[in-house]
């Protein structure tokens, strides 16, 4: 797993235990079901695909220089 996708899974994780991303409709914004989405969000083997990061960004407000680098908040303010 990259360091990527471990600030995916953690800002996936945060956003969901705060109820503002159902698991369900992000499924749904990106094509796939909602197990799937479980499944590569539970299962760090699993690589997560590059358009989720986008989405988490567009949609939800998450920094992608967080994402991708670690710098600055999580969230974009």
């Amino acid at each position: 797993m990259t360091m990527e996708e471990a600030r995916f899974r953690e800002a996936f994780t945060v956003l969901h235990a705060s109820k503002r991303l159902k698991a369900m409709v992000f499924a749904e914004s990106v094509g796939v079901t909602k197990s799937y989405v479980s499944h590569t969000v539970n299962e760090t083997h699993r690589p997560v695909p590059v358009g989720w990061f986008g989405e988490l960004c567009r949609s939800y407000g998450v920094s992608a220089e967080w994402l991708l680098t670690g710098n600055g908040d999580m969230l974009c303010k």
